[in-house]
Protein backbone atom coordinates (compact mmCIF):
# COMPACT_ATOMS: atom_id res chain seq x y z
CA UNK A 1 0.00 0.00 0.00
CA UNK A 2 2.79 2.22 0.80
CA UNK A 3 4.32 1.60 -2.60
CA UNK A 4 1.15 2.56 -4.40
CA UNK A 5 0.91 5.52 -2.42
CA UNK A 6 4.49 6.70 -2.92
CA UNK A 7 4.07 6.21 -6.94
CA UNK A 8 0.66 8.16 -6.79
CA UNK A 9 3.05 11.19 -4.89
CA UNK A 10 5.84 10.64 -7.45
CA UNK A 11 3.42 11.11 -10.35
CA UNK A 12 1.91 14.30 -8.78
CA UNK A 13 5.17 15.23 -8.70
CA UNK A 14 6.26 15.01 -11.62
CA UNK A 15 2.77 16.06 -13.16
CA UNK A 16 3.41 19.72 -10.99
CA UNK A 17 6.99 19.02 -12.79
CA UNK A 18 5.84 19.35 -16.35
CA UNK A 19 2.96 21.42 -15.81
CA UNK A 20 5.95 24.07 -14.68
CA UNK A 21 7.96 23.17 -17.28
CA UNK A 22 5.40 23.97 -20.22
CA UNK A 23 4.19 27.07 -18.66
CA UNK A 24 8.29 27.72 -18.40
CA UNK A 25 8.74 27.34 -21.59
CA UNK A 26 5.57 29.44 -23.45
CA UNK A 27 3.71 31.71 -21.05
CA UNK A 28 2.59 32.24 -17.48
CA UNK A 29 0.04 34.23 -18.71
CA UNK A 30 -1.48 31.23 -20.71
CA UNK A 31 -2.48 29.64 -17.02
CA UNK A 32 -4.77 32.70 -16.43
CA UNK A 33 -6.00 33.14 -20.23
CA UNK A 34 -7.42 29.13 -20.24
CA UNK A 35 -7.18 28.54 -16.79
CA UNK A 36 -9.64 25.62 -17.37
CA UNK A 37 -8.10 24.42 -20.64
CA UNK A 38 -4.77 24.19 -18.26
CA UNK A 39 -6.55 21.81 -15.52
CA UNK A 40 -7.77 19.45 -18.00
CA UNK A 41 -4.19 19.47 -19.22
CA UNK A 42 -3.10 19.04 -15.85
CA UNK A 43 -5.16 16.01 -15.38
CA UNK A 44 -4.23 14.75 -18.48
CA UNK A 45 -1.09 14.55 -17.66
CA UNK A 46 -1.30 12.90 -13.95
CA UNK A 47 -3.60 10.42 -15.88
CA UNK A 48 -0.65 9.69 -18.39
CA UNK A 49 1.90 9.53 -15.59
CA UNK A 50 -0.63 6.75 -13.71
CA UNK A 51 -1.18 4.42 -16.87
CA UNK A 52 2.18 4.71 -17.73
CA UNK A 53 3.43 3.52 -14.10
CA UNK A 54 1.76 -0.06 -15.14
CA UNK A 55 4.35 -0.96 -17.95
CA UNK A 56 7.73 -2.02 -16.96
CA UNK A 57 10.39 -0.56 -18.85
CA UNK A 58 13.84 -2.19 -19.79
CA UNK A 59 17.41 -0.84 -18.94
CA UNK A 60 17.64 -0.47 -22.71
CA UNK A 61 14.31 1.26 -23.33
CA UNK A 62 15.30 3.80 -19.87
CA UNK A 63 19.07 4.38 -21.59
CA UNK A 64 17.66 5.52 -24.83
CA UNK A 65 14.74 7.74 -23.44
CA UNK A 66 17.13 9.15 -21.26
CA UNK A 67 19.55 10.34 -23.61
CA UNK A 68 16.73 11.18 -25.84
CA UNK A 69 14.71 13.99 -23.33
CA UNK A 70 17.80 15.46 -22.47
CA UNK A 71 18.35 16.46 -26.15
CA UNK A 72 15.02 17.07 -26.97
CA UNK A 73 14.57 19.24 -24.11
CA UNK A 74 17.95 21.06 -25.05
CA UNK A 75 16.32 21.47 -28.54
CA UNK A 76 12.78 23.06 -27.05
CA UNK A 77 13.92 25.16 -24.83
CA UNK A 78 17.24 26.82 -26.59
CA UNK A 79 14.98 26.82 -29.66
CA UNK A 80 12.38 28.82 -27.87
CA UNK A 81 14.76 31.03 -26.48
CA UNK A 82 16.43 31.78 -29.56
CA UNK A 83 13.07 32.25 -31.34
CA UNK A 84 11.60 34.75 -28.99
CA UNK A 85 14.64 37.48 -29.50
CA UNK A 86 15.74 36.40 -33.58
CA UNK A 87 14.47 39.93 -34.72
CA UNK A 88 15.96 42.26 -32.21
CA UNK A 89 19.82 43.11 -33.18
CA UNK A 90 20.77 43.73 -29.96
CA UNK A 91 19.12 41.57 -27.85
CA UNK A 92 21.83 39.73 -25.40
CA UNK A 93 20.13 36.24 -24.39
CA UNK A 94 23.23 33.98 -23.77
CA UNK A 95 23.38 35.44 -19.90
CA UNK A 96 24.27 33.13 -17.22
CA UNK A 97 21.04 33.68 -15.74
CA UNK A 98 19.08 32.39 -18.70
CA UNK A 99 21.27 29.12 -19.15
CA UNK A 100 20.26 28.10 -15.55
CA UNK A 101 17.00 29.03 -16.55
CA UNK A 102 17.12 27.29 -19.55
CA UNK A 103 18.70 24.07 -17.61
CA UNK A 104 15.85 24.23 -15.29
CA UNK A 105 13.00 24.53 -17.54
CA UNK A 106 14.74 21.04 -18.97
CA UNK A 107 15.02 19.15 -15.66
CA UNK A 108 11.05 20.38 -15.33
CA UNK A 109 10.54 18.65 -18.68
CA UNK A 110 12.95 15.71 -18.20
CA UNK A 111 10.15 13.50 -16.58
CA UNK A 112 7.54 13.61 -19.46
CA UNK A 113 9.23 13.10 -22.36
CA UNK A 114 11.63 10.43 -20.90
CA UNK A 115 8.54 8.55 -20.39
CA UNK A 116 6.68 9.49 -23.63
CA UNK A 117 10.29 8.38 -25.16
CA UNK A 118 10.69 5.03 -22.99
CA UNK A 119 6.62 4.06 -24.74
CA UNK A 120 8.16 4.47 -28.37
CA UNK A 121 11.06 2.02 -27.86
CA UNK A 122 9.41 -0.57 -26.32
CA UNK A 123 6.39 -0.34 -28.25
CA UNK A 124 7.37 0.23 -31.79
CA UNK A 125 9.17 -2.89 -32.37
CA UNK A 126 5.44 -4.72 -32.12
CA UNK A 127 4.42 -2.17 -34.90
CA UNK A 128 4.13 -4.29 -38.20
CA UNK A 129 3.77 -2.63 -41.28
CA UNK A 130 4.89 -5.46 -43.16
CA UNK A 131 2.57 -8.07 -44.88
CA UNK A 132 3.75 -11.72 -46.51
CA UNK A 133 3.43 -10.56 -50.30
CA UNK A 134 3.68 -13.56 -52.66
CA UNK A 135 3.49 -12.01 -55.96
CA UNK A 136 4.77 -8.90 -57.27
CA UNK A 137 3.50 -6.50 -60.16
CA UNK A 138 5.69 -4.55 -62.36
CA UNK A 139 2.67 -2.73 -63.45
CA UNK A 140 1.95 -1.23 -60.31
CA UNK A 141 5.20 0.87 -60.78
CA UNK A 142 3.22 2.56 -63.69
CA UNK A 143 0.04 3.18 -61.93
CA UNK A 144 2.35 5.00 -58.93
CA UNK A 145 4.10 6.81 -61.59
CA UNK A 146 1.14 8.04 -63.62
CA UNK A 147 -1.12 9.19 -60.24
CA UNK A 148 1.61 10.92 -59.27
CA UNK A 149 2.50 12.62 -62.40
CA UNK A 150 -0.78 13.31 -62.83
CA UNK A 151 -1.16 15.28 -59.55
CA UNK A 152 1.61 17.57 -60.97
CA UNK A 153 0.02 18.48 -64.21
CA UNK A 154 -2.60 21.41 -62.36
CA UNK A 155 0.79 22.90 -61.02
CA UNK A 156 2.09 23.14 -64.24
CA UNK A 157 -0.97 24.51 -66.27
CA UNK A 158 -0.71 27.36 -63.14
CA UNK A 159 2.84 28.56 -62.89
CA UNK A 160 3.53 27.97 -66.80
CA UNK A 161 6.34 27.87 -68.22
CA UNK A 162 7.46 26.89 -64.66
CA UNK A 163 7.88 28.69 -60.80
CA UNK A 164 10.77 31.00 -61.44
CA UNK A 165 12.90 33.16 -59.15
CA UNK A 166 15.96 34.97 -58.89
CA UNK A 167 18.59 32.69 -59.56
CA UNK A 168 16.22 31.02 -62.53
CA UNK A 169 16.66 34.48 -64.13
CA UNK A 170 20.13 34.55 -63.31
CA UNK A 171 20.82 31.24 -65.11
CA UNK A 172 18.37 32.65 -67.96
CA UNK A 173 20.78 35.48 -68.37
CA UNK A 174 24.02 32.94 -68.62
CA UNK A 175 22.53 30.78 -71.14
CA UNK A 176 21.25 33.58 -73.28
CA UNK A 177 24.82 35.69 -73.46
CA UNK A 178 26.73 32.51 -73.86
CA UNK A 179 27.92 32.47 -70.22
CA UNK A 180 29.55 29.26 -68.70
CA UNK A 181 29.56 30.24 -64.62
CA UNK A 182 29.66 27.85 -61.87
CA UNK A 183 28.34 30.23 -59.31
CA UNK A 184 24.98 28.02 -60.46
CA UNK A 185 26.12 24.49 -61.06
CA UNK A 186 27.33 24.60 -65.00
CA UNK A 187 25.96 20.93 -65.55
CA UNK A 188 22.16 22.06 -63.80
CA UNK A 189 22.40 25.18 -65.82
CA UNK A 190 23.67 23.89 -69.15
CA UNK A 191 20.88 20.98 -68.96
CA UNK A 192 18.06 23.77 -68.51
CA UNK A 193 20.09 25.50 -71.20
CA UNK A 194 19.15 22.47 -73.94
CA UNK A 195 15.80 23.48 -73.36
CA UNK A 196 15.23 27.39 -73.26
CA UNK A 197 17.81 26.87 -76.64
CA UNK A 198 15.40 24.16 -77.91
CA UNK A 199 12.40 26.92 -77.49
CA UNK A 200 14.25 29.90 -79.06
CA UNK A 201 15.79 28.29 -81.85
CA UNK A 202 13.28 25.83 -82.66
CA UNK A 203 9.90 26.89 -81.67
CA UNK A 204 10.84 30.68 -81.06
CA UNK A 205 9.30 30.50 -77.80
CA UNK A 206 11.40 31.20 -75.29
CA UNK A 207 8.61 30.12 -72.34
CA UNK A 208 7.58 26.86 -74.36
CA UNK A 209 11.56 25.96 -73.80
CA UNK A 210 11.07 26.44 -70.10
CA UNK A 211 8.19 24.60 -69.72
CA UNK A 212 9.76 21.40 -71.73
CA UNK A 213 12.40 22.10 -68.80
CA UNK A 214 9.51 21.68 -66.18
CA UNK A 215 7.98 19.16 -67.76
CA UNK A 216 11.15 16.89 -68.23
CA UNK A 217 11.76 17.96 -64.24
CA UNK A 218 8.17 16.46 -63.42
CA UNK A 219 8.88 13.33 -65.06
CA UNK A 220 12.04 12.60 -63.62
CA UNK A 221 10.75 13.25 -60.11
CA UNK A 222 7.44 11.67 -60.43
CA UNK A 223 9.56 8.34 -62.08
CA UNK A 224 11.98 8.96 -58.80
CA UNK A 225 8.96 8.75 -56.19
CA UNK A 226 7.10 5.97 -57.88
CA UNK A 227 10.82 4.17 -57.56
CA UNK A 228 10.55 4.82 -54.33
CA UNK A 229 7.21 3.80 -53.76
CA UNK A 230 7.66 0.71 -55.64
CA UNK A 231 10.55 -0.43 -53.38
CA UNK A 232 8.48 -0.07 -50.47
CA UNK A 233 5.95 -2.34 -51.83
CA UNK A 234 8.66 -4.68 -53.15
CA UNK A 235 9.79 -4.29 -49.47
CA UNK A 236 6.59 -5.98 -48.45
CA UNK A 237 5.29 -2.91 -46.89
CA UNK A 238 1.39 -3.06 -46.88
CA UNK A 239 0.12 -1.48 -49.57
CA UNK A 240 -2.59 0.83 -47.81
CA UNK A 241 0.64 2.31 -46.39
CA UNK A 242 2.38 2.23 -49.92
CA UNK A 243 -0.88 4.37 -51.37
CA UNK A 244 -0.60 6.90 -48.60
CA UNK A 245 3.02 7.22 -49.87
CA UNK A 246 2.07 7.73 -53.68
CA UNK A 247 -0.79 10.39 -52.42
CA UNK A 248 1.31 12.44 -50.11
CA UNK A 249 4.27 12.78 -53.20
CA UNK A 250 1.22 13.39 -55.42
CA UNK A 251 -0.66 16.16 -53.37
CA UNK A 252 1.66 17.57 -50.59
CA UNK A 253 2.63 20.93 -51.24
CA UNK A 254 6.18 20.39 -51.08
CA UNK A 255 6.17 18.20 -53.56
CA UNK A 256 3.60 19.42 -55.89
CA UNK A 257 5.36 23.05 -56.09
CA UNK A 258 8.32 22.07 -56.06
CA UNK A 259 7.78 19.78 -59.07
CA UNK A 260 7.50 22.99 -60.90
CA UNK A 261 9.89 24.99 -59.44
CA UNK A 262 12.97 25.44 -61.54
CA UNK A 263 16.05 25.56 -58.97
CA UNK A 264 18.85 23.64 -59.21
CA UNK A 265 17.96 21.76 -55.30
CA UNK A 266 14.95 20.29 -56.97
CA UNK A 267 17.10 17.35 -59.05
CA UNK A 268 19.78 17.36 -56.14
CA UNK A 269 17.38 16.10 -53.31
CA UNK A 270 17.04 12.94 -55.80
CA UNK A 271 20.30 12.13 -55.25
CA UNK A 272 19.65 11.13 -51.50
CA UNK A 273 16.89 8.64 -52.30
CA UNK A 274 19.36 6.86 -54.78
CA UNK A 275 21.85 7.05 -52.55
CA UNK A 276 19.78 5.47 -49.48
CA UNK A 277 18.27 3.00 -51.29
CA UNK A 278 21.38 1.62 -53.45
CA UNK A 279 23.17 1.29 -50.64
CA UNK A 280 20.73 -0.28 -48.73
CA UNK A 281 20.58 -3.19 -51.46
CA UNK A 282 24.32 -3.25 -52.10
CA UNK A 283 24.30 -4.64 -48.39
CA UNK A 284 22.43 -7.39 -49.01
CA UNK A 285 23.47 -7.88 -52.96
CA UNK A 286 26.55 -6.82 -55.02
CA UNK A 287 24.74 -7.00 -58.22
CA UNK A 288 25.79 -4.19 -60.69
CA UNK A 289 22.49 -2.74 -60.78
CA UNK A 290 23.01 -1.73 -57.22
CA UNK A 291 26.66 -0.05 -58.21
CA UNK A 292 24.73 2.05 -60.77
CA UNK A 293 22.48 3.30 -58.71
CA UNK A 294 24.77 4.33 -55.98
CA UNK A 295 26.77 6.07 -58.66
CA UNK A 296 23.94 8.09 -60.12
CA UNK A 297 23.06 8.96 -56.90
CA UNK A 298 27.05 10.42 -56.56
CA UNK A 299 26.68 12.16 -59.79
CA UNK A 300 23.88 13.84 -58.63
CA UNK A 301 25.17 14.86 -55.47
CA UNK A 302 28.12 16.27 -57.13
CA UNK A 303 27.01 18.15 -60.06
CA UNK A 304 23.97 19.67 -58.80
CA UNK A 305 24.93 21.61 -55.82
CA UNK A 306 28.38 23.34 -55.64
CA UNK A 307 27.72 22.33 -51.80
CA UNK A 308 27.31 18.13 -52.57
CA UNK A 309 31.11 17.93 -52.41
CA UNK A 310 31.81 18.66 -48.74
CA UNK A 311 28.66 16.14 -48.13
CA UNK A 312 30.49 13.67 -50.76
CA UNK A 313 33.67 14.13 -48.61
CA UNK A 314 31.89 13.37 -45.11
CA UNK A 315 30.43 10.71 -46.75
CA UNK A 316 33.48 9.09 -47.79
CA UNK A 317 35.01 7.83 -44.84
CA UNK A 318 31.68 5.67 -44.12
CA UNK A 319 31.81 4.57 -47.75
CA UNK A 320 35.00 3.63 -47.79
CA UNK A 321 34.25 1.46 -44.32
CA UNK A 322 31.03 -0.13 -45.62
CA UNK A 323 32.79 -1.27 -48.56
CA UNK A 324 35.97 -2.68 -47.35
CA UNK A 325 37.10 -5.49 -49.05
CA UNK A 326 34.89 -4.76 -51.67
CA UNK A 327 37.17 -3.49 -54.19
CA UNK A 328 34.55 -2.80 -56.92
CA UNK A 329 32.75 -0.34 -54.38
CA UNK A 330 35.91 1.05 -53.55
CA UNK A 331 36.61 2.15 -57.08
CA UNK A 332 33.28 3.03 -57.75
CA UNK A 333 33.45 5.62 -54.91
CA UNK A 334 36.62 6.95 -55.68
CA UNK A 335 36.45 6.84 -59.60
CA UNK A 336 33.31 9.32 -59.40
CA UNK A 337 35.14 11.62 -57.16
CA UNK A 338 38.47 12.08 -59.23
CA UNK A 339 35.96 12.39 -62.78
CA UNK A 340 34.30 15.04 -60.48
CA UNK A 341 37.65 17.06 -59.55
CA UNK A 342 39.01 17.06 -63.37
CA UNK A 343 35.84 18.18 -64.75
CA UNK A 344 35.68 20.73 -61.89
CA UNK A 345 38.86 22.02 -61.87
CA UNK A 346 41.28 21.88 -64.76
CA UNK A 347 38.25 21.02 -67.81
CA UNK A 348 36.27 23.76 -66.53
CA UNK A 349 39.69 26.36 -66.53
CA UNK A 350 39.83 25.08 -70.19
CA UNK A 351 36.71 26.12 -71.10
CA UNK A 352 36.88 29.14 -69.66
CA UNK A 353 34.09 28.69 -66.84
CA UNK A 354 33.72 31.62 -64.63
CA UNK A 355 34.71 30.98 -61.01
CA UNK A 356 31.88 31.82 -58.28
CA UNK A 357 33.23 34.56 -56.24
CA UNK A 358 33.19 35.26 -52.40
CA UNK A 359 33.93 32.27 -49.69
CA UNK A 360 30.36 31.05 -48.88
CA UNK A 361 31.60 28.89 -46.43
CA UNK A 362 32.15 31.96 -44.37
CA UNK A 363 28.49 32.81 -44.07
CA UNK A 364 28.66 31.72 -40.12
CA UNK A 365 31.82 33.70 -39.53
CA UNK A 366 30.65 36.42 -41.08
CA UNK A 367 27.60 36.88 -39.15
CA UNK A 368 29.32 36.17 -35.80
CA UNK A 369 32.02 39.48 -36.66
CA UNK A 370 28.67 40.81 -37.77
CA UNK A 371 26.78 40.54 -34.33
CA UNK A 372 30.24 41.24 -32.03
CA UNK A 373 30.14 44.91 -34.04
CA UNK A 374 26.59 45.73 -33.84
CA UNK A 375 26.57 45.06 -30.35
CA UNK A 376 29.56 47.37 -29.65
CA UNK A 377 31.69 43.87 -29.40
CA UNK A 378 35.24 43.71 -27.84
CA UNK A 379 36.85 44.55 -30.74
CA UNK A 380 40.17 46.62 -31.47
CA UNK A 381 40.65 49.54 -33.55
CA UNK A 382 43.21 47.49 -35.46
CA UNK A 383 40.63 44.51 -36.29
CA UNK A 384 38.52 47.33 -37.17
CA UNK A 385 40.90 48.49 -39.89
CA UNK A 386 41.14 45.13 -41.36
CA UNK A 387 37.70 44.48 -41.74
CA UNK A 388 37.41 48.12 -43.17
CA UNK A 389 39.59 46.72 -45.95
CA UNK A 390 36.76 43.98 -46.91
CA UNK A 391 33.70 46.05 -45.88
CA UNK A 392 32.76 49.39 -45.21
CA UNK A 393 32.13 48.19 -40.95
CA UNK A 394 29.73 51.37 -40.46
CA UNK A 395 27.07 49.99 -42.75
CA UNK A 396 26.80 46.54 -40.78
CA UNK A 397 24.83 47.75 -37.75
CA UNK A 398 21.78 49.08 -39.89
CA UNK A 399 22.05 46.07 -42.39
CA UNK A 400 23.04 43.12 -39.41
CA UNK A 401 20.12 40.52 -39.59
CA UNK A 402 20.57 37.36 -36.93
CA UNK A 403 19.06 35.11 -39.30
CA UNK A 404 20.21 35.93 -42.47
CA UNK A 405 23.82 36.80 -43.66
CA UNK A 406 23.41 38.16 -47.15
CA UNK A 407 22.34 41.52 -46.64
CA UNK A 408 26.07 41.94 -45.36
CA UNK A 409 27.66 39.32 -47.39
CA UNK A 410 26.43 41.45 -49.95
CA UNK A 411 28.72 44.78 -48.56
CA UNK A 412 31.86 42.39 -48.91
CA UNK A 413 34.55 42.73 -51.46
CA UNK A 414 34.83 39.40 -52.52
CA UNK A 415 37.79 39.14 -54.32
CA UNK A 416 39.44 40.62 -51.22
CA UNK A 417 37.63 38.07 -49.33
CA UNK A 418 39.23 35.37 -51.37
CA UNK A 419 42.91 36.52 -51.17
CA UNK A 420 42.00 36.79 -47.59
CA UNK A 421 40.24 34.14 -45.99
CA UNK A 422 42.99 32.98 -43.62
CA UNK A 423 43.88 36.28 -42.03
CA UNK A 424 39.81 36.37 -41.98
CA UNK A 425 39.67 33.48 -39.79
CA UNK A 426 42.33 33.87 -37.51
CA UNK A 427 40.47 37.43 -36.84
CA UNK A 428 37.35 35.23 -36.51
CA UNK A 429 38.66 32.76 -33.81
CA UNK A 430 40.54 35.91 -32.19
CA UNK A 431 37.22 37.75 -31.58
CA UNK A 432 35.51 34.53 -30.92
CA UNK A 433 37.82 34.28 -27.47
CA UNK A 434 36.48 38.14 -26.17
CA UNK A 435 33.21 37.51 -27.52
CA UNK A 436 32.10 34.17 -26.91
CA UNK A 437 28.42 34.46 -25.89
CA UNK A 438 27.50 36.75 -28.57
CA UNK A 439 29.13 34.01 -31.31
CA UNK A 440 26.96 31.61 -29.52
CA UNK A 441 24.07 34.49 -30.25
CA UNK A 442 25.17 34.93 -33.92
CA UNK A 443 25.38 30.76 -34.28
CA UNK A 444 22.04 29.98 -32.82
CA UNK A 445 20.49 32.33 -34.88
CA UNK A 446 21.71 31.97 -38.02
CA UNK A 447 21.11 27.71 -37.87
CA UNK A 448 17.66 27.80 -35.41
CA UNK A 449 14.74 26.74 -38.21
CA UNK A 450 17.45 23.51 -38.65
CA UNK A 451 17.00 21.79 -35.44
CA UNK A 452 14.46 23.92 -33.87
CA UNK A 453 10.99 22.88 -34.88
CA UNK A 454 8.64 25.72 -34.05
CA UNK A 455 10.30 28.30 -37.31
CA UNK A 456 7.71 29.39 -39.75
CA UNK A 457 9.49 30.85 -42.85
CA UNK A 458 8.86 30.81 -46.59
CA UNK A 459 9.15 28.21 -48.82
CA UNK A 460 7.85 29.02 -52.35
CA UNK A 461 7.07 31.75 -54.34
CA UNK A 462 3.61 32.33 -55.18
CA UNK A 463 2.25 34.70 -58.18
CA UNK A 464 -0.08 37.61 -58.15
CA UNK A 465 -2.35 36.83 -60.82
CA UNK A 466 -4.68 34.56 -59.33
CA UNK A 467 -8.31 36.01 -60.54
CA UNK A 468 -9.74 32.14 -61.03
CA UNK A 469 -10.90 30.38 -58.40
CA UNK A 470 -8.61 27.04 -59.09
CA UNK A 471 -5.70 29.22 -59.19
CA UNK A 472 -6.28 30.41 -55.72
CA UNK A 473 -7.20 27.32 -54.33
CA UNK A 474 -3.65 26.29 -55.82
CA UNK A 475 -1.47 29.34 -54.65
CA UNK A 476 -3.49 28.41 -51.22
CA UNK A 477 -1.88 25.09 -51.09
CA UNK A 478 1.56 26.87 -50.53
CA UNK A 479 0.28 29.12 -47.41
CA UNK A 480 1.88 28.79 -44.19
CA UNK A 481 -1.99 29.38 -43.12
CA UNK A 482 -3.32 26.44 -43.89
CA UNK A 483 -3.99 23.82 -41.30
CA UNK A 484 -0.88 21.48 -40.44
CA UNK A 485 1.25 23.57 -43.04
CA UNK A 486 3.48 24.04 -40.34
CA UNK A 487 4.33 20.56 -40.06
CA UNK A 488 4.83 20.01 -43.67
CA UNK A 489 7.14 22.80 -43.81
CA UNK A 490 8.81 22.35 -41.06
CA UNK A 491 12.64 21.60 -41.33
CA UNK A 492 13.17 21.35 -37.75
CA UNK A 493 10.71 18.52 -37.72
CA UNK A 494 12.21 16.91 -40.01
CA UNK A 495 15.61 17.12 -38.79
CA UNK A 496 13.87 15.49 -35.33
CA UNK A 497 12.22 12.69 -37.12
CA UNK A 498 14.98 11.85 -38.94
CA UNK A 499 17.34 11.32 -35.66
CA UNK A 500 14.18 9.39 -34.33
CA UNK A 501 14.19 6.95 -36.80
CA UNK A 502 18.24 6.81 -36.66
CA UNK A 503 18.25 6.27 -33.07
CA UNK A 504 15.38 3.40 -33.27
CA UNK A 505 17.38 1.51 -36.10
CA UNK A 506 20.18 1.99 -33.12
CA UNK A 507 17.81 0.13 -30.76
CA UNK A 508 17.14 -2.40 -32.95
CA UNK A 509 21.42 -2.98 -33.69
CA UNK A 510 20.50 -2.92 -37.01
CA UNK A 511 23.55 -2.07 -39.06
CA UNK A 512 21.85 0.92 -41.29
CA UNK A 513 24.11 3.55 -39.96
CA UNK A 514 25.43 4.47 -43.44
CA UNK A 515 22.01 4.90 -44.45
CA UNK A 516 21.75 8.19 -42.89
CA UNK A 517 24.79 9.62 -43.69
CA UNK A 518 23.81 11.46 -46.51
CA UNK A 519 21.32 13.46 -44.45
CA UNK A 520 23.62 13.54 -41.50
CA UNK A 521 25.77 15.81 -43.99
CA UNK A 522 23.51 17.70 -45.83
CA UNK A 523 22.69 18.93 -42.13
CA UNK A 524 25.96 19.29 -40.99
CA UNK A 525 26.58 21.47 -44.23
CA UNK A 526 23.74 23.50 -42.77
CA UNK A 527 24.83 23.76 -40.07
CA UNK A 528 28.48 24.84 -41.14
CA UNK A 529 27.92 26.93 -43.61
CA UNK A 530 23.81 28.12 -43.78
CA UNK A 531 23.53 31.78 -44.74
CA UNK A 532 19.79 31.73 -44.04
CA UNK A 533 18.32 30.06 -40.83
CA UNK A 534 15.22 28.15 -42.34
CA UNK A 535 15.76 28.10 -46.22
CA UNK A 536 13.67 25.05 -46.96
CA UNK A 537 15.13 23.98 -50.58
CA UNK A 538 18.50 24.18 -49.10
CA UNK A 539 17.64 20.67 -46.85
CA UNK A 540 15.05 19.22 -49.73
CA UNK A 541 16.98 16.45 -49.61
CA UNK A 542 15.38 15.00 -46.31
CA UNK A 543 12.01 15.34 -47.61
CA UNK A 544 12.14 13.95 -50.96
CA UNK A 545 13.46 10.96 -48.70
CA UNK A 546 11.15 11.34 -45.42
CA UNK A 547 8.82 8.06 -46.43
CA UNK A 548 12.28 6.21 -46.25
CA UNK A 549 13.08 7.31 -42.88
CA UNK A 550 9.79 6.98 -41.31
CA UNK A 551 9.68 3.20 -43.01
CA UNK A 552 13.41 2.32 -42.71
CA UNK A 553 13.29 1.21 -39.14
CA UNK A 554 10.41 -1.06 -39.40
CA UNK A 555 11.94 -2.73 -42.60
CA UNK A 556 13.38 -6.33 -42.72
CA UNK A 557 16.41 -7.08 -43.47
CA UNK A 558 17.17 -9.29 -46.27
CA UNK A 559 19.34 -12.65 -45.90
Amino acid sequence: MSIIKNKNILNVIKTIMTYLGILCLYNFDEAINYSFIFLLFIILIIYFFYQTDKISFSIKDNKYATIGSILLGTILVFGKMTYDVIEINNATFITLFNVFYCLLKISLLYPFLKRLLCLIFKYFPKINILTNRQKYSKKIFLIFFLIIFIGYLPYLFRYYPGKMTYDTTVQLSFIKNNILSDIHPLVHTEFLGLFVRLGINVFHNENLGIMFYTLTQMLILSLTYAFVCYYLYKNNVKLSIVFIVVLCYAILPLYTHYAVTIWKDILFATSFIYLTIFLRELKINKKLINYLGLSLGLIILLFMRNNGMYIYLFMLPFLLIFFKKDYKGIINVISILLIYLIIRYPLYDYLGVKKSVGAEYLAIPTSQISRVITKNGNISSKEYDFLNTLTNTSNIPNLYTPYIVDPVKNTFDNSLLDKNVVPFLKLWSKLFLKNSGTYIEAYLSQTLGYWYPGVNYWSTITPTNNNLKINKLIDITASHKIPFSGIIWNIGLGFLITLLSFSLCLYQKKKNYILYGSFLGLWITMMLASPVFAEFRYVYGLFTSMPIILLLPFLKSKN
